[in-house]
């Protein structure tokens, strides 16, 4: 059975034909491998058009609502989305069934959408993950058709406002044509959709056909609004001149920089007549030197690609292999909300619990070897985790520490006997040694590191398998710790992880994490420099909150929380408070008193880098 590849869009009416057109383009290029399926709100001709092509299709009557009930009994494979507009809401219940491909959408359903495509500029910046012209979605016959000769004079002129036209720019374009003083042969096309009385003129009408390439390529000039025909036409190398319906529009004219353009219509009021006089003065004035139009159709058309249409059907390709995402694994709920888009990746904000995620299209092999835990680790912290180790077991002892405090509690409430600590990322056994040397625990570690791991048998002696945790076969319940220090934020699959921790534990054992603060002070009063500096090898990013949902999920008790990585450098460097060259000091704040302060309330308000989360198997 072929894949379903659902197509919702908006056509006819004031919707226009041109998301309707290159929808369309793409349906026949993928009906061989797969089976389009439209889902259309508009003019209710469109069915006619898709039943003559013998292509599956509903139109859409109703609202979001019930959209989402016909995509959930259809379950496509995939959904793409080019309807202008899109409420975050309705974006957010499809991609429960499918991902979702958002094209040039300018409403707050491309904050969900799995991947968001921008071919046209809009007036208001919009994230996305891939934002050119290289996108634009022509039929592949304009390939046959690339002006190379144009005519010393203006003679012959394409008028075409698109398949609606809606506020009747033709007849606008017609009164212009009589106002000319210059004697032109004018060619107006009427769009599939368009239902407009035209006033009498010296002009010839044509219907427009599956395409107007012939035509535009046989015109000394094109005359149309911002939208494909105008790219059409620079893609084909003839000179385009715009008149837009509305500001908006004119707008997107400026946005693009790549074409000339008469204004927007002013329709007449009862202050004031039209703008036809002075539209038919500013035409005339623009055609007067053909040799400057010839040249820059020829410089433009060299900056628009025509083919955008296969990239977009290797994007769609690449999303049915990679298949829908699941809903947020702590809460299980689609409030996800786009902070960082780019060509590979996407990180979304969970609006329900906080998570961060960060979801790749085709995720990188990420290496954790010898570079890893020497020059990388250096860069960041000034010195080699080997070099580091002193710091390191510190931190390790005032873990164990509270490891060991909760051991003795849980041991007397379950009655449990044995001590046995199993360390999941351990690196270079830094950790299982201090826990071995106290002479409770019996330890063992997992790391996926060839080169940590070695070294953790080897001159350590630990026992420590080079396997990932979800692959090394572990008892059940035997247990009593279990610890992950900043392994967590590593892990794709955090719910396996966690079923398996939950599994191998005793009834009263401990799971020990640490990991990065997506709330802490970076993460929440400057989010952007947190994002900017976000490792690409962090799958999620929690909170204290988000990470205290996801153990209780998984019928964990949390007993205990350290908020650590409290740095006071990072509330001056928020400040802009620079050291002063003498004695290194940042004035009257840089003191004890202050540090101490700050550590109260960073602790308080869990305003630290890191935290430390311990809890119970119930």
């Amino acid at each position: 059975m072929k894949k379903m590849i659902l197509f919702r869009v908006n056509a006819g009416e004031h919707f226009g034909s041109g998301h309707f057109e290159r929808c369309m383009v793409l349906a026949r290029m993928l009906r061989k491998n797969y089976d389009p399926y439209f889902l259309v709100k508009g003019d209710n001709r469109i069915g006619e058009i898709l039943y003559k092509e013998s292509f599956n299709f509903k139109l859409a009557v109703h609202g979001f609502d019930q959209e989402i009930v016909d995509i959930r009994g259809l379950r496509p494979n995939l959904i793409f989305l080019d309807i202008m507009k899109t409420p975050i809401e309705f974006v957010r219940a499809i991609k429960e069934y499918a991902p979702v491909i958002d094209l040039d959408d300018a409403g707050s359903g491309s904050e969900a959408a799995t991947l968001t495509v921008y071919s046209l500029p809009l007036a208001k910046k919009m994230m996305a993950n891939l934002d050119s012209s290289k996108y634009l979605i022509f039929r592949p016959s304009i390939e046959q058709f690339d002006k190379r000769e144009y005519a010393p004079k203006i003679q012959r002129v394409l008028v075409s406002f698109g398949g609606v036209d809606a506020v009747n720019l033709s007849s606008v374009f017609i009164r212009i044509s009589k106002i000319a003083p210059t004697k032109l042969e004018w060619i107006f096309a009427r769009g599939r959709f368009n239902q407009n009385r035209w006033v009498e003129g010296d002009y010839q009408e044509i219907k427009a056909k599956e395409s107007l390439f012939e035509e535009i390529a046989q015109a000394d000039l094109v005359v149309t609004s911002f939208g494909m025909t105008a790219y059409e036409a620079l893609a084909i190398g003839t000179p385009v001149l715009l008149l837009n319906p509305s500001e908006y529009h004119e707008k997107l004219t400026d946005a693009s920089g790549l074409f000339a353009s008469l204004g927007a219509y002013t329709a007449a009021h009862k202050s004031a007549q039209d703008n036809s006089y002075a539209l038919a003065q500013s035409f005339t004035e623009y055609i007067k030197d053909a040799n400057r139009l010839a040249e820059n159709a020829l410089q433009i058309k060299m900056r628009v690609d025509k083919q955008g249409a296969e990239r977009m059907i290797l994007l769609i390709e690449s999303l049915l292999v990679s298949g829908r995402i699941e809903a947020c694994p702590v809460c299980n709920r689609r409030m996800e909300r786009a902070l960082v888009r780019d060509s590979e990746k996407n990180i979304f904000l969970c609006d329900h619990c906080g998570l961060m995620s960060q979801q790749y299209f085709d995720p990188p092999a990420f290496v954790y070897e010898k570079e890893y835990f020497g020059g990388d680790y250096a860069e960041q912290y000034g010195k080699t985790y080997l070099e580091d180790r002193e710091n390191i077991d510190r931190l390790g002892a005032a873990r164990l520490e509270v490891i060991n405090a909760i051991y003795k509690k849980a041991q007397k409430k379950y009655s449990f006997s044995g001590a046995n600590l199993l360390d999941i990322g351990c690196a270079y056994g830094f950790f299982l040694d201090i826990a071995r040397d106290s002479d409770q625990w019996n330890v063992e570690g997992v790391e996926v590191s060839k080169t940590a791991s070695k070294y953790a048998r080897e001159h350590l002696m630990l026992n420590v398998d080079t396997a990932g945790f979800l692959e090394k076969e572990l008892p059940k319940e035997y247990y009593h710790a279990i610890s992950m220090w900043y392994v967590i934020e590593h892990t794709a699959k955090i719910n396996e992880v966690i079923e398996k921790i939950y599994t191998s534990l005793v009834r009263g054992g401990i799971v020990a994490i640490s990991a990065p603060n997506n709330r802490g002070h970076i993460g929440r009063f400057h989010r952007a420099k947190y994002l900017a500096q976000h490792p690409a090898d962090h799958f999620y990013d929690f909170s204290i909150p988000t990470m205290k949902m996801f153990l209780k999920r998984y019928r964990f008790k949390v007993v205990r929380v350290r908020v650590t990585g409290i740095h006071y450098e990072t509330f001056l460097d928020a400040r802009g408070i620079q050291a002063d060259s003498e004695d290194g000091k940042r004035g009257f704040l840089d003191n004890g008193f202050f540090r101490y302060i700050y550590g109260i309330i960073a602790k308080i308000f869990r305003l630290g880098e890191t935290f430390e989360i311990y809890a119970i198997k119930k």
